[in-house]
């Protein structure tokens, strides 16, 4: 009787801590204003730092100079202190983020990279392996892609003078797993 009892109070605790997991972690629309806040508390946008809400989640989209060393895969040093912000940013909320690349420079450094689009895979993948040392849990949460110019701004946003040469982290709600 006792062990049956038990079994139905831990059920009854389960499903209750289900449901505020639930409500706390997998609904998006209720977490937007939250993220939005936060975003506008710790990031300093400017004409380079943008945000923006989309379908598929918010984007934080930042020009590639914010970031990167001038003709340089390098992460700049204002850069990591930018991405530290956005680590912050993104250890608050347990959601994943693509690091979205785009780029229409040619970088030949040392002769490794020949197309637009290797050095937006490149810079993309040293941003999250940035991010990772400051992410709890990065390596199922971070998804790094590199576009180079083959997926331009598109005009259901606010055009920016660094448009066609950015860095978006998507933060999004899917259920991706790897």
């Amino acid at each position: 009787m006792f062990l049956f009892m038990a079994v139905i109070i831990f059920g009854l605790f389960t499903e209750q801590c289900f449901a505020l997991n639930s409500q706390k972690f997998s609904d998006f629309e209720a977490k937007k204003p939250f993220i939005e806040q936060e975003i506008e508390r710790s990031i300093p946008l400017n004409n380079n730092i943008t945000y923006t809400e989309v379908p598929r989640g918010i984007i934080l989209s930042v020009a590639q100079s914010e970031l990167f060393e001038e003709n340089s895969d390098k992460i700049s040093q204002n850069g990591k202190l930018l991405l530290d912000k956005i680590g912050i940013l993104l250890n608050n909320f347990e959601n994943n983020c693509t690091i979205e690349a785009h780029t229409e420079e040619t970088l030949n450094i040392n002769g490794y990279y020949k197309t637009d689009w290797e050095i937006s895979i490149v810079r993309a993948n040293k941003i999250a392996d940035y991010l990772s040392k400051i992410i709890y849990n990065s390596t199922d949460r971070l998804f790094p892609v590199g576009f180079g110019k083959i997926m331009p701004f598109k005009e259901n946003v606010a055009r920016k003078e660094f448009s066609d040469n950015r860095i978006d982290f998507v933060i999004f709600d899917y259920t991706a797993k790897r």
